[in-house]
This record gives C-alpha cells, sequence and structure tokens, in this order.
C-alpha cells in the first residue's frame, strides 16, 4: 500500500513537471518581449505573432462580440457575414472574452501544456515517466530545431515540419491538438475496451471540432477510425455496429452538434469572401487531372523508397512483435490515412480550397510514424532510458533556442515595430472624444491593430477577410481611394500588375486585397481564363496545382478595372480622420495630400501620417 502511494506522488510529480516546463517556455516566450520592449499591449501582440496568425486576432473578437457583418464603413449595411473557422477560434475566443486582449497571451500557456500532457500520455503508454517527458517535450521542440540547425530549409524535404506544432492561431494551434488528441483516444480505445461511450462522445466533439478548423484533419480522422475499427472487428463489423448503435449515434449526434456554427457560418457567409479564401469548383475535368497527378506523385521513385522504408519498419515491427506493437500500428493508420484522404476529398467533394495541405500532412504524420517506430524499437531493447537531470537541462536548452528566436524576431524589425508604436501612442493621445474615429491605410498590421483597439471605428479600405465585402466593393473602395489621393488608372493597375517573386507570381498589393481570388496554376485560374502575358502563362501552366498561393491577373481583368476606375463615381466613401502611408510603396511620390483639409502628424523612416485638421489638432 505504501509503495502505491509513492508511486502516485511520484506520477503527480512528474506531471506538475509538465505544468513548469509549459511555464519556462511560455515565460521565456513572452517575458523577453516584455521585459526589452515597453509599448503597447495590441500592438506586442500583433508583432509577436506567429507568422501570420495575427490575421485571425480580429476574428476572434467578432466571434467574441457575436459581430459578423461590420463593413467598417458607416455607408453600407446590410452585409452578409463573415466565414468563421469556429472550431479554431472557439478557444483563443473564449480566453479573449475572460481576459480581454491579455487573453490572446494567456492562451498560448495552455496551448505549449495541452500539447505536452497529450504526447506524455501517448509515450507513457509504451515508456517510462522520464522518457515520456522528454520525449513530449522534443516533439514541441522540433520547429526551433530545425530552423537552429539547419539554416536553409529550402535545402531538405521536411521543411513542412515547421508546421507540426507552433502557437500560430488557427493552425496549428488548435486545431493540430484536435487531431493529436484524437490519436490519443484512439490509443485509450486499443488499450481499455473499444466500446465506451466516453470516448465515442470525445471522438464525435473532436471530429466536429476538427471539421470546423482543418477538414484536411477531419478526413484523416474518419478514415482511421473507420480502419481502426474494421481491423477490430473485420467482418463482424455491421453486427457490432448494430449492436452498439447507441454509441455511433452519441458520436454522430455529437460531431453533428459541434459542427453547426461552423455549418452556418458556411451558408450564410459572403460567398466572394469564401471565393478568395481559395475555394473553387472542383469539375469533372479538374477531378481527373487532380488524381493523375497526384498518383504521379504516388509512383514516384522518392516517394516510394520513402514509403516503403516506412511501412517496411512497421512491417518488421509486426512480424518480429518489437515493442508495443498496437501504439505503432495506430500511427501507422494515422500515416494511411493521410495518403488516402486528398483522393477521398477529390472523389467526394464538389469544391476544393488549398491543396498543398495533403501533402504536408503525408510528411508530418509519416516523420511522427517514424518517429514513434523507433522510439518504440529503442525502448524494446532497454536502450533508451533518460535521467531527469538530462531532462532539466534539456529544457534549458529548449528555453534558450525559444530566447535566441523571440530576440532574432524582435530584432528583425524592431525600427519599423518602434516607430508603429509611436504613432498608435501619438494617435492615442490626439484622440480626444473619439475624434479621429476614422482611417484610411494600406497597411495590414495597422487595419488589425485599428479593430482590435477601441478608438478607430470605421476604416476606408479593408483586407480580404476582414469585412465581408464583395468583390465588387472592395474594387470601389480602392478606386475611391486612388482618387481621393489624386492617383489615376495607371497607377491603379500599376498597384495591382502581376509580379515574380522567388519560386511565384505574386503581387502583395492584390493579394492583400483579393487574397487567393486570383489563383493562377497548372489547375486552376480565375475564370479558367488563359488570357495573361506569353511568359506569365507559360510558368503558370507548368506549376504545380498545389501552388494555391500563386496568383496572377489574367489581361481582360485589367482592362475592366481601367474602365471601371474612368467610369466609377464616388460612392460610399467617407472623408478619413487619419491617413496613415508607408514610405516604401511606389505610389507615395505620386499620392496628393489635400494641405488645406489635412496637415503632418508625423514623418518617419517607414511611415507618414496626416491628421484633418477639423479635429483642433496641432500637427507638426
Amino acid at each position: 500500500m505504501e509503495t502505491i502511494k509513492k508511486n502516485k506522488l511520484f506520477t503527480e510529480y512528474k506531471i506538475s513537471l509538465l505544468f513548469l516546463v509549459a511555464f519556462c517556455f511560455f515565460i521565456t516566450r513572452w517575458g523577453i518581449s516584455f521585459y526589452n520592449l515597453k509599448e503597447d499591449l495590441i500592438v506586442k501582440i500583433l508583432y509577436e505573432s506567429i507568422s501570420d496568425g495575427s490575421f485571425y486576432y480580429p476574428l476572434i473578437k467578432f466571434l467574441s462580440n457575436l459581430d459578423f457583418n461590420n463593413s467598417f464603413n458607416p455607408l453600407i449595411h446590410d452585409l452578409k457575414i463573415l466565414p468563421i473557422p469556429f472550431g479554431s477560434l472557439i478557444i483563443h475566443t473564449f480566453f479573449y472574452k475572460l481576459f480581454g486582449i491579455l487573453g490572446f497571451i494567456i492562451v498560448d500557456y495552455f496551448g505549449i501544456l495541452f500539447f505536452l500532457i497529450i504526447f506524455y500520455k501517448i509515450f507513457l503508454s509504451f515508456n517510462t515517466q522520464n522518457n515520456s517527458i522528454f520525449l513530449s517535450i522534443l516533439l514541441f521542440s522540433i520547429p526551433l530545431l530545425i530552423s537552429f540547425f539547419i539554416k536553409d530549409l529550402n535545402t531538405i524535404p521536411f521543411n513542412q515540419l515547421e508546421d507540426f506544432f507552433t502557437l500560430r492561431v488557427h493552425r496549428p494551434f488548435p486545431s493540430s491538438l484536435y487531431i493529436f488528441t484524437f490519436i490519443y483516444i484512439i490509443i485509450l480505445m486499443e488499450i481499455d475496451k473499444i466500446i465506451k461511450k466516453k470516448y465515442f462522445f470525445a471522438i464525435g466533439i473532436l471530429l466536429g471540432l476538427t471539421f470546423s478548423s482543418f477538414y484536411y484533419f477531419f478526413l484523416i480522422e474518419i478514415l482511421t477510425l473507420f480502419f481502426f475499427l474494421l481491423l477490430k472487428f473485420k467482418k463482424q463489423i455491421l453486427s457490432k455496429i448494430i449492436i452498439h448503435k447507441i454509441y455511433f449515434l452519441i458520436l454522430i449526434f455529437t460531431s453533428v452538434l459541434t459542427s453547426i456554427p461552423f455549418v452556418f457560418f458556411l451558408n450564410y457567409s459572403e460567398q466572394d469572401v469564401i471565393i478568395s479564401s481559395g475555394v473553387f469548383e472542383l469539375s469533372y475535368e479538374k477531378k481527373l487531372f487532380l488524381l493523375n497527378y497526384l498518383f504521379r506523385i504516388l509512383f514516384d521513385i522518392k516517394f516510394l523508397l520513402i514509403n516503403f522504408t516506412i511501412l517496411f519498419i512497421c512491417f518488421l515491427t509486426n512480424s518480429k512483435k518489437i515493442g508495443n506493437v498496437k501504439i505503432v500500428n495506430i500511427f501507422t493508420l494515422i500515416y494511411i490515412s493521410s495518403i488516402f484522404s486528398p483522393f477521398l476529398f477529390i472523389f467526394l467533394s464538389p469544391k476544393s480550397g488549398i491543396l498543398y495541405h495533403f501533402n504536408n500532412n503525408i510528411i508530418i504524420f509519416g516523420v511522427l510514424l517514424l518517429f514513434v517506430s523507433i522510439i518504440n524499437f529503442i525502448n524494446s531493447y532497454k536502450l533508451f532510458n533518460i535521467n531527469l537531470k538530462f531532462v532539466y537541462i534539456f529544457i534549458i536548452f529548449i528555453s534558450f533556442l525559444i530566447f535566441n528566436e523571440q530576440t532574432k524576431k524582435q530584432n528583425l524589425k524592431i525600427d519599423e515595430r518602434s516607430e508603429f508604436n509611436n504613432i498608435v501612442k501619438i494617435i492615442k493621445q490626439k484622440n480626444v472624444n473619439n475624434k479621429l474615429n476614422s482611417m484610411l491605410t494600406f497597411n495590414k498590421m495597422f487595419m488589425k491593430w485599428a479593430v482590435l483597439n477601441k478608438e478607430i471605428d470605421y476604416l476606408n479600405l479593408t483586407y480580404s477577410g476582414l469585412a465581408p465585402k464583395t468583390n465588387d466593393l472592395i474594387e470601389n473602395d480602392l478606386i475611391n481611394v486612388f482618387k481621393f489621393l489624386g492617383l489615376n488608372s495607371t497607377d491603379f493597375i500599376k498597384f495591382l500588375r502581376n509580379e515574380k517573386h522567388g519560386w511565384r507570381y505574386i503581387n502583395y498589393n492584390s493579394a492583400k486585397f483579393f487574397y487567393m481570388k486570383y489563383t493562377a496554376n497548372s489547375l486552376n485560374r480565375f475564370n479558367n481564363s488563359k488570357k495573361f502575358k506569353p511568359e506569365v502563362l507559360k510558368f503558370i501552366m507548368k506549376s504545380s496545382p498545389l501552388y494555391s498561393q500563386q496568383m496572377a491577373i489574367p489581361l481582360d481583368e485589367f482592362i475592366r478595372f481601367t474602365n471601371k476606375f474612368d467610369n466609377l463615381e464616388k460612392q460610399n466613401f467617407f472623408d478619413p480622420k487619419i491617413i496613415l502611408l508607408e514610405k516604401n510603396t511606389e505610389i507615395i511620390d505620386k499620392i496628393i495630400i489635400n494641405k488645406k483639409i489635412y496637415c503632418k502628424m508625423y514623418d518617419g523612416i517607414f511611415y507618414v501620417v496626416f491628421l484633418n485638421k477639423a479635429n483642433n489638432i496641432n500637427c507638426k
């Protein structure tokens, strides 16, 4: 009895260690910023956001306030609603509702903690406690280790592993946590009774949340569950479903119930916004094209060798009964499901979106399977026994990597960030009684700040996905602003012209306001057009159908833009109280500001800001 108590206390100590590890990583990530940079909290959160995760902060605020059709224009009303990825934002929304803007920071701690606990529990099913703690920390650190040891990620085939898990809002946090939790529950079903109400209830919720956050994972989960039950029950699967129909009904009911908010957003959202997010019709011809492309990848010699290696290790594990075969087989099912999921999707779906995620998933779950298989092999021969002191050293090392990563990130745009913060301070100081409640800017970061900040109500321009505007309204806004700034149709076309950057064609201005409406690759183009300049068309038609984020506007669209610019009368336009411009744009020298109405408030290296004189503000 005394021994059992000691073991229980020891186990609780190990779990509590994960809380401390999560806090250590969390405080290293955010503590540096608070210590080094005294800045507006919203500015800090926007700049510390991982990758483009800050795109989702305004959506979280909308979900929190149940405000989905704000045009940010006092003259435009009765819009449809924004398509909100409910499942991937509900956790952040909960924290935002509880703690306000500070919730965007606090939630990161729980993201780290939940990841560590999930994989600690998974590894504990076939490993020691010390090993399980170390391995969960190691997996969490994969993106950090890759960026630290491998300087040029494009030289290796595993650059996608940077997306295995980070705190980037929406994906991977929390969408990846859903599928990791799903894997853990399948493991519990394997080592415990398969048919238990709580397991089917939990999987139903996870399926619903995954579907409404990242449907690529949803397909993998569905296939994995099917294969798992099929292998367990074999020919008896139908009879088992009938006998235990109540459990399967619970699964279906909970998954449907959890999916309802997302289905609501899909059905009532502005379709132009959905199209701009990369969704396109998947015709019969496009299905054949994609299937042919995927089969060529599947039988590519490199993929065959990698696939053969992975599956051979799994076969060897099963034939030799090495270690915990059942756990390895579950990860094998996940990997196989990731290979089959794009084919299932293409067969069943009438529409498609961003396709490269399917490839990324295959790589991620293939490497995860290899990792688990190797750990299982080493553990089965007792070659792997981590000392707790080594775990502490590793925690310190990973904290150093986080410190190093955050320091580099802060130094990367420190001057621009400092200037951004200075402008925010000045606007807040000058904004007496909310007189400066409208802003004109092309800058996405300032748009996000304006939405999250309570002092700005209206925006003359909104980037794609910030407001549920039709493409026609977005075009009108741009044309109105160009005319207001004294620019002509030639400037407008130059602003949106097709440009080649690196491996793809993309104009960051057109991408900002239309996002993937003008996706251009061998499979999908705007209106299936081929009306491009010869060199552009040649490049596009040779590019992979997975290049969803390559964009080019057809020539006849430019003609339409010119005609519309010349003929459009000013409509739904309001004079902004603040004009904030970036100095590194081509159009900056041609912009004309009416000095009778506006005066210069700020003139820096990166930005210049003008204020409306009617607010009786002393300008510099």
